[in-house]
């Protein structure tokens, strides 16, 4: 009668791979003026992509009164 143990195995903690992949974020631009000339004011705000190109600009305008 043997009541041997059975070996125990070498366990290896191991992790995905794709746990390690790289993140990248978008990374965006935004640079805003205001000009006021008589009884208006305009807003321009452009944006600007990670790599420092246009993606949009908005004129905003209004009338000092309504500021």
């Amino acid at each position: 009668m043997s009541d041997a143990i059975p070996p125990v195995t070498a366990v290896r903690p191991t992790l995905p791979t794709e746990y390690f992949n790289k993140i990248e974020y978008d990374t965006r631009v935004i640079k805003a003026t205001v000009r006021i000339q008589n009884n208006v004011q305009q807003e321009t705000v452009y944006t600007y992509d990670k790599y420092g190109q246009l993606e949009n600009s908005v004129v905003y305008k209004k009338t000092l009164a309504e500021v």
